[in-house]
């Protein structure tokens, strides 16, 4: 977006994922007590979750030091790993807890 809004990047098409709905922006403990986090979460809302801070407070304290207050009240967990920045701190501290990324929807 901020490329976008430079003028550096001119994109032929856009896709909103506003409508995707609330499931993919949960933060959860499934069945074996670990921690699920949503694509459509908010990295602002993983900062403040107690879950979160219960169960990894390291990605907590990666999310302050992640981006100012305004993009992570709109960036998400999705977006975040998608954009595959090599420098970018969340990546790097969800493979050293052995995170995982699963997917949800319709079979191709």
């Amino acid at each position: 977006m901020l490329m976008m809004k430079a003028g550096v990047f001119h994109p032929t098409r856009l896709i909103s994922l506003a409508k995707v709905g609330e499931t993919f922006s949960r933060i959860a403990e499934g069945p074996d007590g670990d921690l699920r986090i949503g694509a459509m979460t908010s990295l602002s809302s993983v900062e403040h979750s107690a879950l979160v801070a219960r169960n990894a407070p390291v990605i907590v304290r990666t999310m302050k030091r992640l981006s100012n207050v305004r993009v992570r009240n709109v960036a998400t967990i999705g977006g975040n790993l998608a954009h595959a920045d090599p420098h970018m701190d969340l990546p790097p501290v969800l493979i050293a807890l052995g995170a995982s990324v699963g997917r949800h929807g319709a079979q191709r």
